[in-house]
């Protein structure tokens, strides 16, 4: 054999040589299906904790319905702003801004809520009632006002109860005694009673009136249940697109 081919021999036999120890010693690309199983879990692990928008959108508008249920009892005609505000001392007139509602949308001008009614040949009492689109409106002004971001259910909690206050909101019926109380003592203790009123056509909502105190909503008759503190009322200017 001659020298040049032993060189040549001994070259090929260095590269070799070199070339398996250097794939060796890289990571393998290849999985089992151990492996794959693995990787999907801690895929899914990382993700569990994170709801899509659908949903934490619901579980939101449900949080705020049901309370103003629980304070106020089941609206006939649906929700309105004076019913969030007044449930959630933490919301603010602004959060309202370009909420839609069945046939118009509120507008906050000079810090003032306006309901801006659509045209229309129809109308009904219910013209008010916040629309599922109008519910997405006031969820998204309320995140971006207190400048945060909501990934699950708990964050929806915490985000609740920053705009819900430490004042008792308990409905708290009147007693048969309250009823028929002949006089009531001069005390200011404010209460919002929750008072029925008569509509021409359909039943409505209570509304909420302020009384010095217990005594004094529950000898009116058309008041079903009260709360402690003065009513949260905010007045609604209306204007009709022409």
């Amino acid at each position: 054999m001659s020298k040049q081919v032993l060189i040549s021999l001994i070259i090929v036999i260095v590269v070799v040589v070199g070339y398996y120890f250097y794939s060796a010693n890289l990571p393998s690309h290849s999985m089992d299906e151990s492996d794959v199983l693995v990787k999907e879990e801690d895929r899914e692990n990382d993700t569990d904790h994170i709801e899509d928008e659908e949903t934490l959108l619901s579980y939101f508008n449900e949080s705020l319905e049901d309370e103003v249920v629980r304070l106020f009892g089941q609206p006939i005609e649906g929700f309105v702003p004076d019913m969030f505000l007044s449930a959630f001392p933490g919301m603010k007139i602004e959060d309202f801004g370009g909420v839609e509602a069945l046939l118009g949308v509120y507008q906050i001008r000079d810090g003032q809520l306006v309901f801006i009614e659509n045209e229309s040949e129809y109308f009904h009492s219910a013209v008010w009632t916040i629309t599922s689109d109008g519910m997405e409106i006031l969820y998204d002004n309320i995140l971006a006002r207190l400048d945060t971001v909501v990934e699950s259910k708990e964050d929806i909690d915490k985000l609740v109860n920053s705009i819900s206050s430490d004042i008792d909101t308990t409905k708290i019926e009147c007693t048969p005694d309250q009823r028929g109380a002949d006089f009531c003592a001069a005390v200011y203790d404010p209460v919002c009673g929750a008072k029925e009123v008569q509509c021409i056509t359909v039943p409505c909502n209570p509304v909420s009136e302020t009384y010095p105190n217990s005594c004094e909503a529950c000898r009116d008759k058309a008041v079903v249940s009260y709360t402690k503190g003065e009513c949260r009322v905010v007045e609604t200017f209306i204007e009709r697109n022409k």
